[in-house]
């Protein structure tokens, strides 16, 4: 069976969910099997965590795909066309076909979309009187948008109309940044202008979205457009005049001109897919009250719905989403506290049942894989699968391991009983760790929904698995500790000592927490880390780095009763065990340590700043599983420092 790769952004994006139905609808003709690859773009890391969804793009050799069809458009969007083609060329043994996006040597589709983009910027010209106009493009590197916006410029030359350069605005391609940039656009300048012309209907919708709730009427005030027709801006209360790219179709033709290259027939380098304007609502030619109207033609006439369409608009797709809604809600009722990590794998064939996914199966590293923004991330040679599910068969969840190198097959030969048609490879990450990956059959078309819930599931399985590395540590830990007990008094005493500090290391306080639980105790389990010990190790040396773990040390030993339990785990990472504190007693210890700091910081000669974040959770009686309470500890830790970051 041929294995095609589709390179995506994401499988929530409605350019990338065309994508994915047109290669999917030839794959299914011409019996192939689709792997869907959502990397986000490249130089993504400026939207948090999605750059590590980069991590798959280290699948793509010859061995796991025999062709690769490329998202161009959106994967180039930030990065230049030479940069662009450098990734392309890592990968270039594999054979690939770009949408959108001409690399030289790499053949693509494209949508032959320019006529009907001019058609609709002279019908609000000639038809509406359009003069004055707001542009939403993307940034420079892409040249989808570098392209319309060159267009733009030519029919409002060719109108003799002036416009004003600092009505630009950069909103990338992206639904968020366009509604902020628009926003901050309106406050400082108002909105003196006859059309907002967005280069992609993502932005068109959150502009739409933004003008609704500051009462801006469209098309009455203001005429808005799009570019893509997105589903989405076919059903909006006031539908976007936009332009149809045939996206599906371009993805059908790029899996055509793929399978022609893998069997060794010549292609073209450019392929052409004929694009349509759709002039709807928001231009005003369109009454909204026409729900039965898909658009108006270039010759005026009414394009309508077709009776299936409607049937799936007002009866199929409320009921799916409904039955959608409570898979989530079922997933995450059952998932609102921290599971341990064989909980959280026997609760998971209800799950992937409700959610109607066929089949998964889940493989992970011997150890966690640091993943810094500015890397290529590299997948180890030797990989364990822990787990697969499949619905349809008896004993559907399999907890056989096995090893093997996903550099020569992603998943281990026979994993399915079934050749899947559709897979979709998901990364397993947590802060800047990469875990894993899992690889899942998804068979209906509401890729937004399972974008979600593959989301939710890596969360999940991330804090299952993180949880049951802390057991597997916390077991040697006692192990070791057990052979140290023969020892004599001194040996005990050093072993559970920090050389550094003096104080208790992590052994000391798991034998010592050992007994307040014991007594049936309660307090807090408080997770201390100082913020920028890189910055001061990398500034200062290592010297003053320890003589900053020393100050942090007295700090929270200064702070804490003598009952409490104060350890070093690691580096610059402190544990507390606070007997009988409750939360608002933790506000007044992080109001101590806050003030020690400020006092040291104040009278030392030290040429940097001591600041300690904390994150807490209780225990007490029935709730004593340590390794538990250090995830939750550390998960409100993290909170803590991404808040201190965002100030």
């Amino acid at each position: 069976m041929t294995r095609i790769g589709l390179v995506v952004h994401n499988i929530h994006d409605e350019f990338s969910i065309e994508l994915i139905k047109g290669a999917d609808l030839f794959c299914s003709k011409n019996s192939c099997q689709l792997f869907i690859l959502p990397v986000n773009a490249k130089n993504i890391s400026a939207y948090g965590y999605e750059y590590r969804y980069q991590a798959s793009m280290d699948f793509i050799n010859s061995s796991n795909f025999d062709g690769l069809i490329f998202s161009g458009g959106s994967l180039s969007s930030f990065v230049t066309l030479d940069e662009y083609k450098e990734i392309l060329d890592k990968i270039k043994s594999v054979p690939i076909v770009n949408i959108t996006t001409d690399v030289k040597g790499y053949p693509y589709v494209t949508s032959d979309s320019q006529s009907a983009f001019k058609k609709i910027i002279t019908h609000l010209i000639t038809v509406h009187n359009c003069k004055k106009f707001i542009l939403i493009k993307a940034n420079d590197y892409s040249s989808d948008s570098v392209d319309r916006e060159n267009l733009f410029y030519q029919v409002l030359k060719e109108h003799k109309i002036d416009f004003n350069p600092s009505n630009v605005l950069n909103g990338d391609f992206n639904r968020q940044k366009a509604v902020k940039v628009l926003d901050e656009y309106i406050n400082k300048n108002g909105l003196d202008a006859d059309a907002i012309v967005c280069l992609n209907d993502t932005m068109a919708v959150g502009v739409c979205e933004l003008l609704s709730k500051k009462n801006i009427k469209i098309p009455q005030d203001i005429i808005v457009t799009g570019f893509d027709d997105k589903e989405q801006a076919r059903y909006l209360n006031t539908n976007l005049t936009t332009v149809n790219q045939n996206i599906q179709q371009q993805a059908y033709k790029a899996a055509e001109v793929l399978m022609n290259i893998i069997q060794g027939k010549k292609v073209n380098h450019k392929n052409i897919i004929k694009g349509k304007e759709k002039i709807r609502c928001s231009c005003g030619c369109l009454p909204p009250s026409e729900i039965k109207t898909e658009s108006i033609n270039a010759n005026g006439k009414k394009i309508r719905f077709n009776q299936k369409q409607l049937s799936y608009f007002m009866r199929e797709l409320p009921q799916r989403f409904i039955s959608q809604f409570y898979a989530i809600h079922y997933f995450l009722s059952d998932t609102r506290e921290v599971s341990a990590f064989q909980e959280f794998l026997d609760n998971l064939p209800k799950h992937l049942e409700r959610a109607n996914i066929d089949a998964i199966s889940i493989c992970v590293y011997e150890k966690p894989v640091l993943h810094r923004p500015e890397e290529d991330f590299v997948i180890p040679n030797k990989v364990k699968r822990i787990v697969k599910f499949e619905k349809q068969y008896k004993n559907a969840l399999n907890y056989e391991e096995v090893y093997f190198n996903p550099h020569e097959q992603i998943l281990p030969k026979n994993t399915f009983f079934k050749n899947y048609q559709k897979l979709v490879v998901i990364p397993l990450f947590e802060k800047n760790y990469q875990y894993g990956y899992f690889v899942a059959s998804i068979e209906a078309d509401n890729y937004l929904f399972y974008e979600i819930l593959c989301e939710f599931f890596a969360k999940e399985f991330t804090n299952a698995l993180k949880i049951n590395i802390f057991h597997e540590k916390n077991q040697e830990l006692e192990t070791a500790y057990t052979s140290l007990e023969q020892n004599a008094l001194q040996l005990s005493y050093l072993s559970q000592t920090d050389e550094l500090t003096q104080i208790m290391n992590r052994r000391g306080f798991l034998n010592n927490i050992a007994e307040v639980f014991s007594k049936n105790l309660s307090g807090m389990i408080i997770y201390c880390d100082m913020d920028g010990l890189k910055t001061i190790n990398d500034t200062y040396g290592h010297e003053f780095g320890d003589k900053a773990i020393i100050a942090q040390s007295k700090i929270l030993l200064n702070s804490c009763s003598a009952v409490d339990i104060v350890a070093r785990f690691a580096g610059d990472e402190f544990v507390i065990a606070a007997i009988n504190m409750d939360k608002e007693g933790f506000e007044k210890l992080k109001k101590s340590i806050n003030n020690q700091c400020e006092y040291v910081n104040s009278n030392s000669n030290y040429k940097y700043k001591i600041s300690i974040s904390m994150g807490a959770t209780s225990f007490g009686p029935g709730n004593y599983d340590l390794p538990i309470l250090l995830a939750q500890a550390d998960s409100e830790l993290y909170k803590e420092k991404k808040l201190k970051k965002g100030k």
